[in-house]
């Protein structure tokens, strides 16, 4: 009886061992990438409420009387939530008309650091 080789066509022990962990090493930059990718979301979610509460408080700078107390000339300063807002008031009286100056920024603490953003607007009056 003529013996035939058993060629089965599988892979051996080592091609798998090689194969996982190559696949291994894929999984594992996925990952650093998925953390990366968190971490931008988080910043971009702060930012984005940070300029949301900046522009509500200038919207509602710019519809108060010209001469309301908080358009007075003069730095300002309001908490809401965990974002302090300041905004300083300057007006330019050398025109036939006044106009205020108006310098807005929220700041708030991200991971221990300090974040800000600035809108600057004026107000005729």
């Amino acid at each position: 009886m003529k013996r035939q080789d058993c060629d089965n066509g599988g892979f051996t022990l080592v091609e798998l061992l090689i194969s996982l962990v190559i696949f291994s090493i894929g999984i594992l930059a996925v990952g650093s990438m998925q953390l990366t990718s968190m971490k931008g979301n988080t910043q971009a979610v702060m930012m984005t409420e940070g300029l949301a509460v900046a522009e509500d408080k200038m919207e509602e700078l710019l519809t108060l009387a010209y001469d309301g107390p908080e358009l007075d000339v003069g730095d300002h300063e309001e908490t809401v939530d965990n974002n302090t807002i300041n905004w300083s008031v300057t007006e330019d009286t050398s025109r036939t008309y006044s106009l205020k100056d108006i310098l807005l920024s929220v700041t708030w603490s991200e991971k221990g650091q300090q974040k800000s953003v600035e809108l600057r607007s004026l107000r005729a009056e």
